[in-house]
């Protein structure tokens, strides 16, 4: 009981803290605000951010919505940022709890346990609509902060900002799908941090693993059991194929890596350079910089022939699933 009590007051600081801070004043809630409040707002010098959270599976050690307690979080750092700027207003809409690709899929295990996907068409659709929206109503600058590994979840969050950006002239970017920003952009952790030996076991996790562990752990610390984190076995595959052949196993639990080597030291050691990353990368674009010029984190893992191949596999499978519920539709009664 006061390990848990220690942990919820843990985690009631950080919230705190941020709603304390000066630029916090300057954030807006969009979900708390009215009609009347949203139209006095100066359209060229506020920022939207829409953070975004697929619930996936993360194994037996880390909740559903992992993820989203990232993205909402940096959501909140960059709109500190934003708002810290003389003259500049941040307004937070809620989180988007929809995104595609779980990796259970990557390792070959459609319909496990914990993950509720959507077709990656689906989330582009859902977050093209939004930017309809947010266009009609004469906002300009929108950060989508829907980091999550899966490239076809990227490249369609990718093209609803593209869309955005043709049609109203403005600037809509999927932050936490450019290199600079992304999980995989913080470097190597120190020795201290993150040894040869944790390394190893862990193989570069692309998936619950050791750092990712870590950095949930830092920010909801209220939700892992630390105890059972550190009899948690390793499942060491690096690459596709080891991850593929990882999940065929009947007791595969979920996760690919090493997550016994996280550390609460080593989660604030990554967030912050990611938030740091992020933050950095949202105000050089409202400084001007060229957004084409910054790499997009799906095109790069697209350029790998046998992920490629894996990906395309997917398009095709959400395609069918597409087709069988348009069937039914066709099929179905009409409404009365």
């Amino acid at each position: 009981m006061p390990g848990s009590i220690t942990r919820y007051v843990l985690a009631f600081s950080v919230a705190s803290a941020f709603a304390a801070s000066p630029a916090a004043a300057q954030v807006l809630r969009f979900a708390e605000m009215d009609a009347a409040s949203i139209g006095r707002l100066d359209r060229a010098r506020t920022v939207v951010i829409i953070p975004g959270g697929i619930l996936e599976e993360h194994g037996p050690l880390l909740a559903v919505d992992a993820d989203g307690f990232r993205n909402e979080r940096i959501a909140q750092d960059v709109a500190a940022a934003v708002a810290a700027r003389p003259g500049w207003t941040a307004v937070i809409l809620p989180t988007v709890p929809i995104g595609s690709g779980g990796f259970e899929r990557m390792a070959g295990r459609a319909g496990f346990a914990g993950s509720v996907p959507v077709r990656s068409s689906t989330l582009q659709a859902v977050f093209t609509d939004m930017a309809d929206a947010l266009g009609a109503q004469g906002f300009r600058n929108v950060f989508v902060v829907h980091g999550h590994g899966d490239p076809n979840h990227n490249y369609a969050l990718d093209q609803a900002a593209d869309y955005f950006n043709d049609t109203y002239d403005g600037l809509m970017v999927h932050l936490l799908g450019r290199v600079g920003c992304q999980a995989e952009s913080v470097g190597t952790p120190p020795e201290a941090l993150f040894g040869a030996a944790a390394a190893a076991a862990d193989a570069g996790s692309p998936h619950a693993g050791a750092l990712e562990t870590a950095r949930t752990w830092y920010l909801r610390p209220d939700l892992v059991d630390s105890v059972a984190l550190r009899r948690a076995p390793d499942v060491t595959a690096a690459g596709p194929g080891e991850w593929m052949a990882a999940g065929q196993a009947a007791d595969w639990p979920g996760y690919v890596g090493a997550p016994r080597y996280a550390t609460l030291q080593l989660g604030r050691w990554i967030y912050e350079r990611e938030a740091a990353n992020c933050t950095q990368m949202a105000l050089r674009l409202l400084d001007g910089a060229d957004e084409s010029t910054i790499p997009r984190y799906a095109d790069e893992l697209r350029a790998i022939p046998p992920v490629r191949e894996v990906l395309d596999a997917q398009l095709r499978e959400d395609d069918a699933q597409g087709e069988r519920q348009a069937r039914w539709r066709a099929q179905a009664p009409p409404r009365p």
